[in-house]
């Protein structure tokens, strides 16, 4: 039977390697023979680049899914279902609504210009 420690710990690591605060609330943890599924509510600040854009400061929670396979007391398959869309709404990298749309266009028609300059 897999470990369930080993699954917080995995998640525990990967929140120190990233661009931001970042804790993972454990809401389910689900064993069935060499398969662990924990589904988590990942939530925390933006305080770091993250893929080209410069910290918010905002706050985030998304929810996330996670299936590890174990074999000889070792994880070695990972499968994961984040909820991006959300996490980058609330942090405001993903513009919505209307105001936002016509924002990021100018935006996209602005870099046009200046690229066939």
């Amino acid at each position: 039977m897999p470990c369930l420690s080993r699954t917080s710990v995995l998640l525990g690591e990967r929140s120190t390697r990233s661009s931001q605060e970042e804790i993972f609330n454990i809401q389910d943890e689900i064993v069935s023979d060499d398969k662990v599924v924990v589904r988590v509510i990942s939530s925390g600040r933006h305080t770091g680049e993250f893929i080209g854009f410069k910290p918010t400061g905002k706050t985030f929670e998304a929810q996330q899914i996670h299936i590890y396979r174990i074999a000889d007391g070792k994880i070695i398959e990972h499968w994961s279902s984040r909820d991006d869309l959300t996490q980058g709404i609330q942090l405001g990298l993903i513009p919505v609504g209307r105001p936002a749309a016509e924002e990021s266009r100018e935006a996209a028609l602005t870099t046009a210009k200046r690229g066939n300059s």
